[in-house]
């Protein structure tokens, strides 16, 4: 009967002996690739490295900011991280002694594109570089000199007013620049002698092409949100109606049954497109919105409009409110609110901006949310209370359409 019974005790023990020997293997091991894989070796340890002192190992970084000739830009603030900053010099050079561990770089100047967005290091280097684009103002002149025909045509300068360079020179005339959402293509419209017609080209003036070519005057271009389309008005019907067509010139095609609109400028934040229309007394302001899928057209109401021509509509940025020139007494605004079943647009804050200059005319948006306009063929600036106008340029040859680039 023995042979039919096991010792449970031995049993039990080599059980009990094979366990922990499993278990001790199992640690071994996860010791082991704790060990190899960063982040799992005790969080107490030292994020940077370390000499044989005990001291954490510092290094440096320089580069340089230049603009896109090559040449320094001074003024820039380089951050690195909780390090502190650092400012550009007069040939754009910088440096950063006493880094420790992973620092990421980023840089910025008020009025000035910086790419890439952020640089980062985690050791010595000596050749790091951003490339600085200022925030630039398009506008249309005809000013003289070895470059000019006589002709308006678009132009850019800096947010200061220098650096003024020409850009697109066709036809026997361009006007209406209008910057896509990104900052990198200009639209504008141009006459060749016959027709306005719808251009675009790139910021620096390069890859001029033709969008339309309708037989008739095609003007006003505006950018949808998304820079993926483009509304503008045509009068290819025989009245002025607003189209829209995509960034490349394909698929065009009216978008409003009405008639005489003028002065489209398409919201950065929504599908609403306001423009002016003559009313019964007076030129006075609309929205077309989009709705599922159609346009719908629908009025901006406030009975004092009904004695003024109000021409020239321009949405602030985050689409609050609407910019425009009221005739013969300067720049005015609203603030806008439109209904979240679209069915009405609510105005209120009726105030007039530009207080002591009747001639101001064609508003526009800067990205930090001041007014650019014309007054007496010169740019101005101004703060949307009506406070600190500054003027940009001051030449014989007139400055119109003043339009301010997205890039901050």
């Amino acid at each position: 009967m023995d042979g039919y019974f096991r010792d449970s005790s031995a049993s039990n023990s080599r059980e009990i002996v094979s366990h922990f020997t499993a278990n001790l293997y199992i640690y071994l091991l996860l010791s082991v690739i704790a060990f190899l894989l960063p982040g799992c070796t005790d969080t107490t340890s030292p994020l940077t490295d370390e000499d044989d002192n005990g001291e954490p190992v510092t290094y440096t970084v320089s580069g340089v900011v230049s603009d896109r000739y090559g040449e320094g830009v001074q003024g820039v603030d380089l951050t690195f991280g909780d390090f502190g900053t650092v400012t550009t010099g007069q040939d754009g050079g910088w440096s950063m002694s006493g880094l420790e561990g992973k620092v990421v770089i980023t840089a910025r100047r008020h009025g000035w594109f910086l790419q890439p967005d952020s640089i980062t290091v985690e050791s010595e280097a000596t050749d790091l570089e951003f490339t600085a684009t200022p925030s630039e103002i398009a506008f249309v002149s005809n000013r003289g000199g070895d470059d000019s025909d006589g002709f308006f045509s678009i132009y850019v300068m800096n947010a200061d007013g220098s650096n003024v360079t020409r850009l697109a020179n066709t036809g026997r005339g361009n006007m209406a620049p209008a910057w896509s959402p990104d900052g990198r293509r200009i639209a504008f419209q141009s006459f060749d002698g016959l027709q306005e017609d719808i251009y675009v080209m790139n910021a620096d003036g390069s890859g001029i092409t033709r969008l339309t070519d309708s037989g008739a005057d095609d003007m006003s271009p505006t950018w949808s949100p998304d820079g993926s389309q483009i509304a503008f008005i045509s009068y290819r019907d025989g009245n002025p109606r607003i189209y829209l067509m995509n960034a490349d010139g394909t698929d065009q095609n009216w978008i409003a049954a009405l008639f005489n609109y003028r002065f489209p400028d398409w919201s950065r934040v929504e599908n609403h497109i306001v423009y002016s229309t003559p009313s019964t007394n007076a030129i006075i302001l609309r929205m077309l919105r989009w709705k599922n899928t159609l346009w719908v057209d629908r009025p901006i109401e406030f009975d004092s409009w009904l004695d003024y021509d109000d021409i020239t509509p321009a949405w602030s940025l985050d689409g609050s409110i609407i910019a425009f020139h009221r005739v013969s007494s300067g720049i005015w605004s609203i603030d806008v609110v439109v209904s979240e079943d679209l069915r009405s647009v609510d105005v209120s804050n009726l105030r007039q901006i530009t207080v002591d200059d009747d001639f101001a005319r064609s508003p526009a948006w800067t990205p930090d949310g001041r007014i650019i306009y014309e007054s007496g063929q010169q740019i101005y600036v101004i703060d949307v209370d009506g406070t600190n106008r500054i003027q940009l340029t001051d030449t014989v040859e007139p400055n119109l359409d003043p339009v301010w680039s997205p890039r901050w």
